[in-house]
C-alpha cells in the first residue's frame, strides 16, 4: 500500500518510501521467523 501511494503522494513521498522499507524488512523478520519454527517443529 505504501509503495502505491508514494507514486501518487509526492508531498509524503520520502516518508513513504521509509515505511515500506520498514514493513519489507519486518515482513522478512516475520518469514525467517516462521521458517525457524518450522525446522524446530521437524
Amino acid at each position: 500500500m505504501y509503495r502505491a501511494v508514494s507514486d501518487v503522494d509526492r508531498w509524503h513521498h520520502h516518508e513513504l518510501r521509509y515505511w515500506v522499507g520498514y514493513e519489507e524488512r519486518k515482513a522478512e523478520e516475520v518469514a525467517e521467523q516462521i521458517q525457524k519454527n518450522k525446522s524446530q517443529a521437524s
